[in-house]
């Protein structure tokens, strides 16, 4: 009998404990260290309405504009506030703050996006539970956007439970 053979048992309890503890890991880096709890959690089916000022909820307007030949002028102001309220198809909804001054380009390019209604009545397309939400895509496939990209803005900040953050393509690239 040769060496698999005799160990064939210990191989294969030692696959599962190395992916018993792939997995826990994972569970545990992905929670661990949180400092903002998630104010809400997504739900597959919902359509999001985006406002993109302090105080005002967008209105939804019947075909908003879903493709720009370039990105927006520099038009916020990164030393005030913003908010996006995301309402929700089951009646509820996510207020998210946005940082311009962690992300000036990208807070603008939601801004502008928000105002021209381009959220407005698009799904979340990616959901993974207790992982990731992703949306704005107006195909609903994750390959479509705004017709423009943005290059990639880096930060400082944790990408921690309940945080919001700007897909990006291997590229380093974004858009909406």
């Amino acid at each position: 009998m040769g060496w698999m053979q005799r160990n064939t048992k210990w191989l294969f309890l030692g696959g599962i404990v190395i992916l018993l503890l792939s997995l826990g890991a994972g569970t545990f880096f992905s929670t661990n260290g949180s400092t903002r709890p998630a104010k809400s959690t997504p739900t597959p089916e919902p359509t999001a309405t985006a406002s993109a000022t302090a105080s005002a909820t967008a209105s939804v307007t019947p075909t908003p504009q879903r493709t720009y030949s370039s990105q927006p002028a520099m038009a916020i102001n990164v030393a005030k506030k913003y908010q996006a309220v995301i309402l929700m198809a089951s009646g509820g909804e996510i207020t998210i703050e946005l940082l311009p001054n962690d992300a000036p380009k990208t807070v603008n390019n939601f801004v502008f996006l928000a105002r021209a209604h381009f959220y407005d009545g698009l799904t979340f397309h990616r959901v993974i539970p207790g992982f990731v939400a992703q949306g704005g895509d107006p195909t609903g496939t994750g390959a479509g956007g705004p017709g423009y990209y943005l290059d990639e803005e880096k930060n400082s900040l944790p990408l921690n439970a309940g945080v919001i953050s700007m897909a990006k393509s291997p590229a380093g690239i974004s858009g909406s």
